[in-house]
């Protein structure tokens, strides 16, 4: 007997640990769409940021703060700002967001476990826990209307020539657009910030065709080298600096 208990409290030891460090490592689902011009593409390094909305208050911190995590992601991607915006290749605009949280209703299959001995006990197959009659249960499903609180945060990344020192009313072309949704019951805008554009930065300058889900977690090292910010982020040999090296050589 103290044999089983011993066992059994190991076990649940194990399943203890396993959550409890899943929990410090949260996996993020993330959608993107991205687009882009062959015919701008070209070289495009330098760069100004702004916001895609002329109203935005960019003294506000909380924008600042994101505008510096986009700068270090980008440097990753060999990109840097230009020390005067007119004679920068591109201009970045920034929009990022998070909306009214909304209710969404999905259908579930639900087990409804129906023990033959009339037990009623989870489904298993096995000795009895208390003596050593066999018991087997049969699982059937139910389906069942399930509501959930969904919030949708947002970042959206657009690049366009500059065309600031030209003549004329030319208007400045598209060179790429990226943009990642992530929708979940999180409303801390600020924790999905890194997360949001270090998915983005990864697809600029491709073509996604539609929308592609991808996975992140908060300790991969794209997200922990854009949380690190650009005055701390070594100048070289940056994640995804080594990915293309490696794949060159």
């Amino acid at each position: 007997m103290k044999s089983n208990q011993t066992a059994v409290a190991a076990i649940l030891l194990i399943v203890l640990l396993a959550v409890g460090l899943g929990g410090c490592n949260s996996t993020y689902e993330m959608k993107v769409d991205a687009i882009n011009n062959p015919k701008t593409l070209g070289e495009s390094d330098s760069y100004v940021i702004v916001p895609s909305d002329p109203d935005t208050d960019t003294t506000d911190l909380r924008y600042q703060e994101t505008v510096e995590w986009i700068k270090t992601a980008l440097s990753g991607k060999g990109m840097y700002e230009a020390v005067d915006p007119i004679d920068a290749d591109m201009m970045i605009e920034v929009d990022f967001g998070m909306k009214a949280p909304r209710q969404e209703a999905e259908i579930v299959d639900r087990p409804t476990n129906i023990g033959l001995n009339g037990s009623g006990l989870g489904s298993r197959s096995g000795i009895g826990l208390s003596g050593g009659s066999r018991v087997t249960d049969i699982s059937t499903y139910e389906s069942k209307v399930v509501t959930k609180t969904v919030v949708e945060k947002y970042l959206e990344l657009t690049a366009r020539e500059n065309i600031v020192n030209q003549a004329g009313d030319a208007q400045p072309q598209q060179i790429w657009n990226v943009r990642v949704i992530n929708e979940d019951k999180g409303d801390n805008l600020r924790e999905y910030m890194p997360i949001l554009i270090a998915s983005a930065t990864d697809y600029i300058g491709e073509d996604t065709g539609s929308s592609t889900e991808i996975e992140l977690k908060s300790d991969d090292e794209v997200v922990k080298f854009v949380k690190r910010g650009l005055k701390n982020a070594p100048a070289r040999n940056t994640p995804l600096q080594e990915s293309a090296s490696t794949e060159q050589n």
